[in-house]
């Protein structure tokens, strides 16, 4: 290779041809000619490598497919368009699959609910069950007269929420593939579509979860009222599971950051 360098006058260089090339430049002694050997079909045989070079690089860009411009792109360029694009596809396979979640028996929170409105159960004593969700169903009951099929539609639309927050979070912490990806699969995990349909507090405790981790992000453009919403956003989660309380420690050291950021020591920064 050395030899045909200095044959077409260029300094040798350390490059190589792509793998997919078997091609073999020397010098023949007597004629002093290079030859090229188990070339691709096609390409004549004494060429130079800078011309191999030439034709073996792509000269498309990878994004001037009409299907990534028309569909791709606006995902990357707005976060409603990758929001509601993941909820979309939630919502279809949660009502693809409505007739089977609507089989649940476990009508616990609808019978303490009524029973509540009755005065009865924990009208009269300290909760046995999840605040949050009792209240979520005594909600239900004032405004759709009780009804379990509202109550689970509206658990249906507050799953196919998460999974378009899943996809915001996953393009915030890394880019809008992973946030498409992230989503989709939360769309299509069937503990999330069992959850949605039953009459449990799974899927109101990951929402307000899931809105206190973006509203952390959202600080970072609005800051304060990401961190007051967040914030409101565990408590209300610690009131239908306790485990939401988890969350609270990373809060108040996003809360305190700044000061310490800012050169404050961090006895002052506590104590202040």
């Amino acid at each position: 290779m050395e030899g045909g360098a200095r044959w077409m006058g260029a300094e040798p260089r350390a490059s190589c041809l792509p793998s997919h090339w078997c091609l073999r430049a020397c010098v023949d002694r007597q004629s002093s000619r290079p030859y090229t050997e188990c070339g691709p079909a096609g390409v004549p045989q004494d060429i130079g490598h800078e011309q191999v070079i030439g034709v073996t690089q792509s000269t498309v860009a990878p994004d001037s497919h009409p299907l990534v411009q028309r569909w791709l792109v606006p995902l990357a360029q707005s976060n409603a368009r990758l929001a509601l694009l993941v909820f979309a596809v939630s919502l279809v396979v949660h009502l693809a699959c409505y007739n089977e979640l609507s089989t649940s028996v476990f009508i616990k929170y609808p019978s303490h609910a009524a029973n509540f409105l009755n005065g009865e159960g924990e009208a009269q004593r300290a909760f046995t069950c999840s605040p949050l969700y009792l209240y979520y169903w005594l909600g239900v009951a004032k405004v759709f007269g009780g009804s379990l099929h509202a109550g689970r539609i509206v658990q249906i639309l507050a799953g196919a929420v998460n999974c378009a927050l899943i996809a915001l979070i996953g393009k915030g912490l890394f880019d809008w593939r992973v946030g498409l990806l992230a989503g989709l699969c939360g769309a299509l995990y069937l503990p999330f579509i069992a959850h949605d349909g039953s009459f449990v507090a799974a899927t109101w405790v990951i929402l307000l979860n899931l809105l206190s981790i973006w509203c952390l992000q959202w600080e970072r453009r609005r800051p304060g009222v990401g961190l007051l919403l967040g914030a409101l956003a565990v408590g209300l989660s610690a009131c239908a599971r306790p485990n939401g309380l988890l969350l609270a420690p990373f809060f108040a050291c996003f809360a305190l950051y700044p000061r310490r950021a800012a050169g404050a020591s961090w006895r002052s920064v506590v104590l202040s």
